[in-house]
């Protein structure tokens, strides 16, 4: 983070807030290289919002941090709410979710962002997968939104990584509780079609 993620806030901010223009080159470094198709850069991650507005202070990375862990702590009780039907262990998970011990071991690295999207790509996924459930099209805007804020937050093996593994476990899921046909080309087409949508 120090090395790299804050460096970047400061580069961001300044480039959008200062000079009113898009933060595609780091002239500050290796004789200037490029931000542009760079995904370490955080730019395509919502949260990273919070350290351009907040001009990369510390105030501002310490709050992004904050909402991130709250944002897992959120998704992982929905996701337990939602395979499991218990609110009370949705709420008890929800507390615990923030003791998670790979929190520890990431407290100061850009996959901490990414980490923090996993539970909501599963929960969306299998809501979207779900073809006795409503709402499919605003789980499928959620999932979409899930996806692309994980590739972006900051490092993009354990973006792919969790990526493609959850949503390979939601298509699983899925198809266990669809057995006919029919329902599994629907929920396998879904997921083709949301892939290529996640691609472009």
């Amino acid at each position: 983070m120090m090395w790299w993620g804050i460096p970047v806030g400061f580069i961001e901010s300044r480039s959008l807030l200062e000079h009113g223009e898009l933060p595609l080159w780091n002239r500050y470094g290796h004789a200037g290289d490029t931000f542009i198709g760079q995904n370490e850069t955080m730019l395509g991650d919502p949260l990273q919002l919070i350290v351009i507005v907040g001009r990369g202070s510390a105030e501002a990375w310490d709050i992004k941090f904050i909402v991130a862990k709250f944002l897992f702590c959120i998704g992982f009780g929905l996701l337990i709410l939602r395979l499991f039907g218990n609110s009370l262990a949705s709420l008890i998970y929800t507390a615990l979710a923030a003791y998670c011990g790979a929190f520890f071991f990431i407290n100061n690295h850009p996959v901490f962002f990414v980490f923090c999207y996993a539970p909501w790509i599963l929960l969306s996924a299998l809501a979207w997968l779900d073809l006795k459930s409503g709402r499919q099209i605003s789980w499928g805007v959620v999932w979409l939104l899930v996806n692309f804020s994980c590739f972006n937050a900051g490092h993009v093996e354990a973006a792919v990584v969790l990526i493609g593994g959850l949503n390979l476990a939601a298509i699983a899921y899925t198809l266990t509780r669809h057995r006919k046909t029919v329902d599994m080309v629907k929920v396998v087409g879904r997921m083709s079609m949301g892939t290529i949508f996640f691609w472009g």
